[in-house]
């Protein structure tokens, strides 16, 4: 779905061949970037929290402990809600790895 968002949005702007593939990493960036912010915006999770988070499960292969991901955000959450916002991070840390991490 994104590649085919670069390629209506992008493609026709872009003149040289060359200009492709930075264009795309650029994009790809660019959307990576939005979709950490949106994510971390609705989590109420600082972005530098949630990328390292990010860079731990790439580097680990194991998504983080659930005591981690409480200890990352804004506001520690109530009993009641700590474990779906757990599940939910986990979910959008595997999300953004399957998306973007190639």
């Amino acid at each position: 779905e994104l590649i085919k968002k670069f390629i209506e949005e992008n493609l026709p702007k872009i003149g040289k061949c060359d200009d492709v593939e930075k264009a795309f990493s650029e994009f790809w960036q660019s959307e990576r970037s939005e979709s950490l912010k949106n994510i971390a915006k609705v989590e109420n999770i600082p972005v530098e929290k949630f990328e390292n988070l990010i860079g731990e499960y790439l580097y680990s292969q194991k998504l983080p402990d659930p005591q981690e991901i409480v200890d990352s955000l804004s506001k520690a959450p109530n009993f009641r809600k700590r474990q779906g916002i757990i599940d939910r991070i986990k979910t959008a840390i595997q999300s953004i790895v399957d998306i973007f991490e190639w």
